[in-house]
């Protein structure tokens, strides 16, 4: 299968950050709150009553800098959600955007500031429209517009890395002229990734031929058998917070260290980049909790999941475990290691497990095995292929979700 470079290029981000970010965030309560209230685009507007003294800001520089300093590779930022509300002036294009507010422009700001920071931007469009009055009643008039739009951003924008389409699950069985569409972009920028979210029911599924990865949502990821597809393919899985996309004041439902970093392993095991979701407060600024977190789980990536970002081989899968090949060095991360601390009974530190059994694709010449989390070296024996390891329960002091361990060759 011929390889593509902007797709091996995607593939070796391993984490992207996603930002939704709009009126709504102003609301603070959820990207959908127009839609679950059934409100019209007046009703929806009229909680706005002063937008062109609003000042929508968000602060890019910031947002970038946490990004970079967190192993974020890639930054995925709404332009246009589903209430139509356009992030960009659209120079009359769009029936509302960003020009009847007193922030005049967004984008340039955090193309400019991605590409410093050497943070690849991509641009979030939400294909289905609650506002556009032709969306139910001309769809081929909305199209149109729509196209308008897609084109409007690729002149204006050209330093972009890709574009991520979302919402035409709503109106599957509608001709979405996906064809223009992709020809408007690869004419202004043809070495974009194109990115439609195939939605939850349809998660995983080859699309459109000019469409570059396949999406699942909440990292409900599926198995991937890349081999199955017409042409090279990426992965991507995108994850909320809590449980909504744009913020919401009232939302406890936060995910923990351990979730991201089992959701992140998820998707690095399959070769899919993960798509983190962080919240946006009606200030423009990220909330601090999630910042905690996120930077107590980049300490893991950084120390533990290094192998996982840029390139690496999969040689070994399991329903759990598995292991990697990257610069000559294997990397076997270990599930359901017990722990020296003190959660359901006590263990001590360094206990012994059973053996597990990898049968791997040829006998490795190993020359050390040791555990990345205390460099103690591990016991293990060889029986042709198949690579015995008995692995020890975590030092007290340590628990790092996953253990992994390093594998040298001679």
């Amino acid at each position: 299968m011929k390889e593509i470079l902007r797709v091996k290029n995607f593939k070796k981000y391993g984490l992207g950050l996603f930002i939704h970010y709009g009126l709504y965030n102003q609301l603070e309560k959820g990207e959908w709150y127009m839609k679950m209230y059934n409100l019209s685009t007046d009703d929806y507007l009229s909680l706005f009553p002063k937008l062109n003294e609003t000042d929508l800001k968000l602060n890019i520089k910031s947002i970038v800098k946490f990004a970079k300093e967190n192993s974020f590779k890639y930054i995925t930022l709404t332009t246009k959600h589903h209430d139509g509300f356009a992030l960009y002036d659209s120079n009359g294009i769009s029936l509302y955007d960003i020009s009847i507010t007193k922030t005049k422009d967004i984008l340039s700001e955090f193309i400019n500031e991605c590409n410093k920071a050497n943070i690849d931007p991509y641009l979030y469009y939400a294909t289905w429209d609650w506002s556009h009055p032709s969306y139910e009643t001309n769809f081929d008039e909305y199209l149109e517009y729509m196209h308008s739009n897609i084109e409007y951003l690729c002149k204006k924008y050209p330093n972009v890395k890709g574009y991520w389409f979302d919402g035409n699950w709503n109106k599957k069985n509608n001709d979405w002229k996906e064809d223009r569409l992709y020809k408007i972009i690869r004419k202004y920028n043809p070495n974009a990734m194109i990115i439609n979210n195939s939605g939850l029911l349809n998660a995983g599924k080859e699309q459109h031929p000019e469409v570059d990865s396949i999406t699942f949502e909440q990292g409900h990821l599926k198995k991937i058998d890349y081999s199955i597809f017409s042409r090279d393919l990426a992965a991507e899985t995108c994850q909320t917070f809590n449980d909504h996309w744009g913020y919401a004041k009232e939302d406890f439902n936060f995910k923990s260290v351990k979730e991201l970093i089992l959701k992140f392993l998820m998707a690095r095991k399959q070769k899919a980049n993960y798509l983190l979701n962080l919240s946006v407060n009606k200030k423009g600024d990220l909330i601090n909790l999630e910042i905690e977190t996120v930077k107590k789980f980049s300490y893991w990536v950084k120390k533990y999941g290094y192998s996982l970002i840029g390139d690496y081989e999969l040689t070994y899968v399991l329903e759990e475990d598995f292991i990697v090949k990257k610069n000559h060095i294997y990397y076997l991360f270990a599930y359901n290691v017990t722990t020296g601390g003190h959660v359901k009974k006590i263990h001590l530190g360094g206990e012994f497990q059973e053996i597990r059994k990898y049968n791997l694709e040829k006998k490795l010449n190993i020359k050390n095995i040791s555990y990345l989390d205390n460099s103690e070296k591990v016991d293990f024996e060889q029986k042709q292929n198949e690579l015995l390891i008995k692995i020890k329960s975590f030092d007290y002091g340590i628990n790092t979700i996953v253990r992994v361990i390093k594998i040298e060759e001679e």
